[in-house]
């Protein structure tokens, strides 16, 4: 189906630019969160695309693999958060903390 284009989108070239702006809006609201938990935690995030284009230009010439890139990355993600869930549930029962004795 094709895809969904608000009232306020009058082409799907409109909706588009719509798309690009959020990009670049996300893009720097990482690039300031980046900076902003390296100097308060000293931590290195993986590094913020310098510009739109980096971030569509991989999705526009190969959607397929960016797909497929996005889906192995959010299963991968999916693991960390289950390991660290089985991690932290001993503690819930150990009594650590008051309340067990």
């Amino acid at each position: 189906s094709p895809p969904y284009i608000p009232p306020t989108d009058i082409s799907l070239s409109s909706a588009r630019q719509r798309l690009r702006t959020a990009i670049e809006q996300t893009r720097q609201l990482r690039q300031a969160f980046t900076e902003n938990a390296y100097d308060k935690y000293r931590v290195i995030l993986q590094p913020v695309p310098s510009s739109v284009e980096e971030i569509t230009n991989g999705i526009e010439q190969d959607p397929v693999r960016a797909m497929q890139e996005l889906a192995v990355a959010k299963e991968a993600l999916r693991m960390e958060k289950e390991r660290e869930k089985r991690e932290g549930l001993p503690l819930q029962g150990s009594g650590v903390g008051g309340g067990g004795g």
